[in-house]
């Protein structure tokens, strides 16, 4: 759940205003509709800090819990890591060439 509302408070930036209301969307309903589409886990503390900024270890942590082969992420501090076990971590313009390989 915490993810689901960071998700929320980065679409409802300005810099994303104009592209959701393009596409007729509120921050509230692209996370409402994102939500059905996910499955929720709680995940445990990661046993040591991985990432530079240790609020992005609760991703990692997420993605283990889930048994994740892929974080998708805009953030630097994730992706320099590339990966993290078998999860592999990369940015949203490679996921579709990924995914559809």
């Amino acid at each position: 759940m915490a993810l689901l509302a960071e998700l929320a408070e980065v679409i409802g930036r300005k810099k994303f205003a104009q592209r959701l209301q393009a596409a007729g969307l509120s921050p509230a309903a692209l996370v409402k509709d994102y939500s059905r589409l996910c499955v929720s886990v709680e995940p445990e503390s990661l046993p040591q800090p991985v990432c530079r900024d240790p609020d992005d270890d609760l991703v990692l942590a997420t993605a283990l819990t889930a048994q994740a082969f892929l974080t998708v992420s805009g953030d630097l501090d994730l992706l320099d890591l590339g990966a993290f076990g078998d999860i592999r971590i990369i940015n949203a313009a490679d996921a579709p060439r990924l995914l559809s390989a």
